[in-house]
């Protein structure tokens, strides 16, 4: 194949402010077109939940393809906030463009993700691994957004974050009822991105859950000029460029607070007992907790407290998602018999921003595209997300760099185990051969 130059590549990334959705897709897609001279090879395009009320997601991407030509791959969804060489931005649209003459794009997408994750997982990955078939190219990476998890629906009573019922093993039913029928329920992200990982081994990861405003209670995805709800959708691209993947948790573990767990249901995401005794009682023991602490702000309240183990691929975070009962709902599967109460504040956050930092900085990187948890971004409102900005900036000075705050972060290195996180912040670095 023929060889390109560094200065074949172009990047960029593109934001808007603006209140109105139409306005907003208008905004970044113009300034695409201005920016790069040649067309681009994809979009990732990504959403804070306001614009569902300012016009609506369809009109968004209308007008991001009044300017974009109508055959640009498209992918993204929606977002807690963003970080990009300009700031941090807890409102808004962000997207990222590229070019590059060495490269091959596959688009996929599967839907019905919470009814039938691996199905939709499947579909997606037999797309890219059909798309990119005799690329010729040694290095691949996917970004990809999973519908993420929404607050359960329960009959007369509607949609809750903590229910206080009887307890019993209908708990367990009542979770997999609302996630199956309605949808409303935990992401199963875990189980889409085992399968896209068998599916396509030999690729680098990036993605992850879609969110809203940390309310949890809606999330959409874009694939080209559409909307979808529920579906998994993504990008997979093969190049003669460099890849390099940095990976640090936000929190750490704490010995002294850990706890056994004795039973679990509802595909292992509903932690029915700790230390053999009713699980919400328990963690309100180990935590110090009132009772009157867990009510419907209990969600942001938690972030704070994630509870995790460790086993043979490293640390495992998960956020608490809802309280029904006297159990607990786990965004992730509970899938350790021991756990513990993790250590998690601005100064693991920093930490982390900052080994990632510096494992990036010796690559002279292109562009790079990361993530990191939706709670960094609680944590960061007092204006410390400087932290981490300051250090991006350093990393990729005048270079390109976005990274999302998701409602759950995926990445995985060639022919390794795929990681399905919270509490982490990671970064994928394009840099030159």
């Amino acid at each position: 194949m023929p060889q390109q130059k560094e200065t074949d590549f172009e990047a960029v990334v593109e934001m808007s402010r603006s209140w109105d959705a139409r306005q907003a897709g208008r905004e970044v897609g113009e300034a695409i077109m201005k920016r790069m001279k040649r067309p681009s090879k994809f979009v990732l395009f990504f959403a804070t939940i306001h614009y569902e009320k300012h016009g609506g997601f369809q009109e968004l991407l209308n007008g991001v393809y009044d300017f974009l030509p109508k055959e640009t791959p498209l992918v993204g969804g929606t977002v807690a906030g963003f970080i990009n060489n300009s700031g941090c931005y807890a409102r808004g649209v962000a997207a990222l463009a590229v070019y590059y003459p060495n490269m091959k794009i596959a688009v996929g997408i599967g839907d019905n993700t919470k009814r039938n994750p691996k199905k939709a997982a499947a579909k997606c990955a037999i797309m890219i691994s059909k798309g990119l078939e005799n690329s010729g190219y040694p290095n691949k990476f996917l970004t990809h957004i999973v519908s993420g998890a929404k607050m359960l629906s329960f009959p007369i009573v509607g949609r809750k974050t903590v229910l206080n019922i009887p307890n019993g093993p209908h708990i367990s039913l009542l979770v997999k009822l609302s996630t199956l029928v309605v949808q409303h329920g935990v992401a199963r992200a875990n189980d889409v991105l085992e399968e896209l990982a068998e599916r396509l081994p030999n690729f680098y990861f990036m993605g992850g859950e879609a969110a809203d405003d940390n309310k949890v209670r809606e999330n959409v995805q874009f694939f080209n000029d559409k909307v979808y709800e529920n579906a998994v959708v993504a990008i997979g691209a093969a190049t003669d460029l460099g890849l390099k993947l940095a990976t640090r948790y936000e929190a750490t573990m704490n010995p002294e607070k850990m706890a056994k767990v004795t039973k679990t249901g509802g595909w292992k995401h509903v932690l029915t007992k700790i230390n053999g005794k009713p699980a919400r009682r328990e963690l309100l023991r180990l935590l110090n907790w009132p009772e009157g602490y867990i009510d419907e702000r209990v969600y942001r309240r938690v972030f704070f407290y994630p509870i995790g183990y460790e086993n043979e691929n490293g640390l495992h975070p998960h956020v608490m998602g809802a309280f029904i009962g006297d159990s607990i709902v786990f965004e992730y599967p509970m899938a350790a018999p021991n756990i513990c109460v993790l250590n998690y504040s601005g100064r693991t956050i920093d930490a982390a921003a900052e080994q990632v930092s510096a494992e990036l900085e010796e690559t002279k990187p292109l562009l790079g595209f990361g993530n990191a948890c939706i709670a960094c971004l609680e944590a960061l409102r007092s204006g410390a997300y400087s932290m981490i900005h300051k250090r991006l900036l350093k990393v990729f000075d005048e270079k390109p760099f976005l990274m999302l705050f998701l409602a759950g972060e995926d990445f995985k290195f060639p022919n390794k185990p795929y990681i399905h996180a919270n509490y982490s912040l990671n970064m994928l670095a394009i840099a030159g051969k």
